[in-house]
């Protein structure tokens, strides 16, 4: 994993939208979550009466996420080795040559693919039927690519439990990550949220990354 999650120093801003605000008892959702640098840190906040449930799915690194929970001994951590989308099945995951850069590939010849690998795809609202996963308080999406599939996928949750959620948006090109960031405010304001950009995690950097912070400000309709 990156060198930054040995330091604490990976995505400071994210960190702190994370730890401000959960409190004990919540539960969190870490669609996307690599090794477990945010489940880990998330897990400790919300004690053993919350829950953390972290979805990540490539398998080596989904290993690697098991070995971290069962190394920090966090008891209140549920893993699936599953990728978020907007339906429930089976495809191909393009590998990238680093750890944090895979992503669902619908065509099957990414660019920046170095390796394939078929992954269970499922709809979040599936799996939260399907295994009575408590409601989450916050929801952390960081998927490298298909974001308004896993929140199409994600409605129902949304709607009824009604948590805080942020989304990681990268892209080539400020106009490109403004574009995605455009389309998930535009559908999570459909949802009734409001929605603003964290402080930038990765400044003076040539590819683009915003983090997009929505909080429910009404019912949904």
């Amino acid at each position: 994993a990156s060198a930054d999650y040995r330091s604490g120093t990976n995505e400071a801003p994210v960190q702190e939208a994370v730890a401000s605000r959960l409190r004990p008892g919540d539960v969190f959702y870490d669609l996307g979550a690599n090794v477990g640098l945010f489940s880990l840190l998330a897990a400790r906040i919300v004690g053993p009466e919350g829950a953390v449930v972290a979805v990540e799915a490539h398998p080596e690194v989904h290993a690697a996420l098991l070995a971290n929970v069962a190394r920090n001994r966090l008891g209140n951590v549920t893993t699936f080795a599953v990728a978020v989308a907007d339906e429930t099945g089976r495809r191909s995951f393009a590998e990238a040559d680093h750890p944090g850069g895979g992503a669902l590939d619908p065509t099957g010849d990414a660019d920046f693919a170095v390796g394939h690998v078929e992954v269970d795809v499922v709809r979040l609202d599936d799996l939260v039927e399907r295994h009575g996963l408590r409601p989450p308080t916050m929801v952390k999406l960081d998927i490298e690519a298909g974001e308004l599939a896993a929140l199409r996928g994600a409605e129902a949750t949304l709607r009824s439990a009604r948590p805080v959620v942020l989304v990681e948006l990268d892209a080539p090109s400020a106009f490109e990550v403004e574009a995605k960031r455009e389309l998930v405010a535009v559908w999570l304001e459909r949802l009734g949220y409001g929605t603003e950009s964290l402080a930038p995690s990765y400044p003076n950097r040539s590819w683009h990354v915003v983090h997009v912070l929505a909080t429910p400000h009404e019912p949904a309709t």
